[in-house]
């Protein structure tokens, strides 16, 4: 279930607002299955995540930035 955080924002020194998403969302984004994205964690592989609750939350904006830094085609992982 999607949430939102207060986030420092570095360039405007202002709090903003993030979008939590949960690992269901971010594999839809993400194309990677929710068993990868786990494998990915337990491994320390994929996305920033925090724990909340006993649930796994990704800040949208740093699985956006993770999906930005892998391999673009042709180039090996």
């Amino acid at each position: 279930m999607p949430g939102k955080i207060n986030s420092p924002n570095k360039t405007m020194g202002k709090n903003r607002v993030e979008h939590a998403l949960t690992r269901k969302p971010v594999a839809q984004i993400s194309t990677y299955s929710e068993k990868t994205l786990a494998n990915l964690a337990a491994l320390k592989k994929g996305p920033p995540f925090r724990k909340y609750r006993g649930k796994v939350l990704y800040l949208e904006s740093e699985v956006m930035e993770w999906l930005r830094g892998l391999p673009k085609g042709g180039q090996t992982l």
